[in-house]
């Protein structure tokens, strides 16, 4: 019997904090992938260590550990990231059931696609949040200069007339050319351009 799990208990590093309880191999406890978006939010904020509090336990034991103190703590009002009490799945395929046999495997999630159109239709267009503002931090960086379009001056090889952009030529001379006409130099109402 596999006897190689352990329930452990993050802290935050800023205020010693408990603030998650977990369970898993060695490598899990300290690992950072596939944690839920408030263990994420704590921990860029506070950082964090480990206290292992059990060790050499069975996959069954260590769950049962886990949800009996995730409880007990909730319980006592202790705010923790955990999503819920104890393990997610009753049948882990650790536990020799394989995960084809869980209910959901291979399949969608029921609804998902009317949760998704409602969802949108709800928060887009004059219902979405950012409707008629500009972001911030575009505008800024808009300012600089240094994301700003740069205008290739043309000239009209007729006329010698000189424009300082592609647009400005074919607003003066309207056509139904497009600009990328001009870079192949062909004529614009029988007139050529070319690069300066």
């Amino acid at each position: 019997m596999d006897t190689n799990f352990i329930v452990y208990a993050h802290y935050t590093k800023s205020d010693n904090r408990l603030f998650y309880i977990g369970e898993g191999r060695l490598k899990r406890v300290y690992s950072i992938h596939s944690r839920n978006k408030y263990w994420k939010n704590i921990v860029n904020k506070n950082g964090f260590y480990v206290k292992i509090l059990y060790k050499n336990l069975s996959k069954q034991k260590a769950e049962n550990i886990e949800t009996r103190l995730i409880r007990n703590l909730k319980k006592r009002g202790v705010n923790l990231a955990n999503f819920c009490i104890g393990p997610m799945y009753k049948n882990h395929w650790l536990l020799n059931a394989p995960k084809e046999r869980h209910p959901m495997f291979g399949k969608k999630s029921p609804n998902s696609s009317k949760r998704i159109t409602e969802w949108n239709k709800n928060h887009s267009g004059v219902n979405s949040p950012t409707f008629g503002k500009k972001r911030p931090d575009l505008a800024e960086r808009n300012k600089s200069g240094l994301f700003r379009r740069k205008l290739i001056p043309v000239r009209c090889i007729e006329t010698n007339e000189i424009f300082s952009s592609i647009s400005e030529a074919q607003l003066k001379y309207p056509s139904k050319h497009y600009a990328r006409n001009i870079r192949k130099n062909w004529s614009i109402c029988g007139l050529h351009f070319a690069y300066l």
